[in-house]
């Protein structure tokens, strides 16, 4: 017998998509069908390259480990936020309380489970947590490519990640100086994710 590792329905349609793209096929459903019926390109793109890399049966896996991987980003991400926020407020965050909310983090069912299953769930919170982060730092003397980046990575992992997306650049417009300077820098930011 062989070992083989599943995901979960949609998982395993966007490997399917994979699948064809690696193959040479295109980003297609089936050979020759110019279907498109996937909502997570940058994931999907990401199967494709573990298919070439590591043929099917060890893509699958392959794509379960980044699950685990981006869980465990988005929760260091996630604490690191929690520490700059309660660091701005006078709090310290204790190592008691580092290890709950890491705790907490990673046992959060629904972000566990679909990353496992092979959905993008763990990628896009990474990264939006990310953005997020690089959100806090303050004013920027200049664009932050990292910020531009991480966002435009979002919302090509899942296009509805210009929701989250769009919180923390209303966030950066809030908290920015009044000035021309910061204004057009903010702009350039948004103008680089959209190209």
């Amino acid at each position: 017998g062989q070992r083989v590792f599943c995901l979960f329905d949609d998982g395993m349609v966007s490997m399917r998509y994979a699948w064809n793209l690696a193959h040479g096929d295109g980003l297609v459903w089936n050979p020759g069908e110019r279907v498109e019926g996937y909502t997570n390109l940058g994931h999907t793109l990401v199967m494709a390259v573990f298919i070439l890399l590591l043929g099917k049966f060890h893509a699958v896996a392959a794509i379960q480990v980044l699950g685990v991987v981006t869980v465990a980003v988005s929760a260091v991400l996630g604490l690191r936020i929690a520490e700059r926020l309660s660091h701005d407020n006078g709090i310290e965050v204790t190592p008691f309380w580092q290890g709950v909310y890491l705790a907490a983090s990673l046992a959060y069912y629904p972000l566990a489970y679909w990353s496992l299953m092979g959905m993008e769930t763990g990628t896009l919170a990474a990264l939006i947590a990310g953005a997020a982060l690089v959100s806090l730092r303050g004013p920027e003397e200049r664009v932050s490519w990292l910020l531009v980046g991480l966002s435009a990575a979002a919302f090509l992992v899942r296009p509805d990640a210009l929701v989250p997306v769009g919180v923390i650049f209303l966030f950066r417009l809030v908290a920015m100086p009044r000035n021309a300077r910061a204004l057009r820098l903010l702009l350039t930011e948004v103008g680089a994710i959209g190209r």
